[in-house]
């Protein structure tokens, strides 16, 4: 009798816990899969457009890439990384543009709408592990401001002292010493007083820029010439063989 009761018992709690087993298992039936931490990339340019290289970690996988071609317009990334470690910190860095600096970055958790996510340190955007809690869904703004160019003209002539009726070579020097290139710019000049200019001018390129088509005087020294390029680092020469009018010289 004894070992029926004990065998009885033993069949009673192994039901008991298989019993408790099968309810487990359709209570994380019910609750589903857990819900993964994850982070999008989005890019916004304000002035100009480009392409901006992403290095990542603790973000699977490391690097992403987005283009832009419409200043303004943000460009989310086709890529949804999820995070590797939700306890670790994760770092998004921008690779530096020459062309285009980066003025802010900040994430947004569009699950609940929270905004301001993340600590932007020079290129690097750090979104702490206590942010990566419970299971957000971030899109992290990236935005950037196109370099305005840098351009600068030097004007200069061959003679110091030249008299009324004489010549002189009159030199425009026109660089861009930024890190922008500029195309379709517009060269124009007034000569200074005593100064007759009609002659058509001529020009040198350095640094791969491009000089104007023609450089007839009235444009020149009026409406103004359009320099088709000017690369950063680029300058070209501009001479004019001018007649000085005024008395005393």
């Amino acid at each position: 009798m004894n070992r029926t009761r004990q065998r009885h018992a033993h069949r009673h709690r192994t039901m008991r816990w298989r019993s408790w087993a099968v309810v487990g298992l359709l209570l994380a039936c019910m609750a589903g899969p857990a819900t993964a931490q994850t982070v999008q990339l989005a890019k916004r340019t304000i002035g100009g457009a480009g392409n901006f290289d992403f290095s990542m970690v603790n973000l699977l996988p490391g690097t992403d890439s987005i283009t832009t071609t419409v200043p303004g317009t943000p460009v989310n990334s086709t890529l949804i990384a999820p995070v590797t470690n939700p306890l670790l910190a994760v770092t998004i860095t921008e690779q530096p543009s020459a062309q285009h600096t980066l003025t802010s970055a900040s994430c947004e958790d569009t699950n609940t709408g929270t905004t301001g996510i993340g600590t932007l340190v020079g290129n690097t955007l750090t979104i702490d592990p206590i942010e990566l809690q419970p299971a957000p869904t971030l899109l992290c703004t990236f935005e950037n401001t196109l370099v305005s160019p840098d351009l600068t003209i030097v004007k200069a002539v061959d003679l110091a002292s030249v008299p009324s009726g004489g010549s002189l070579i009159y030199t425009l020097t026109a660089s861009n010493v930024g890190v922008v290139g500029v195309t379709d710019a517009v060269l124009r000049d007034t000569p200074d007083s005593g100064l007759s200019c009609t002659s058509a001018a001529s020009c040198t390129p350095a640094g791969n820029a491009v000089c104007p088509a023609s450089l007839p005087a009235n444009e020149l020294f009026g409406t103004g010439v359009t320099v088709p390029s000017l690369p950063a680092g680029s300058s070209i020469v501009v001479t004019a063989t001018c007649t000085v009018t005024a008395s005393g010289q």
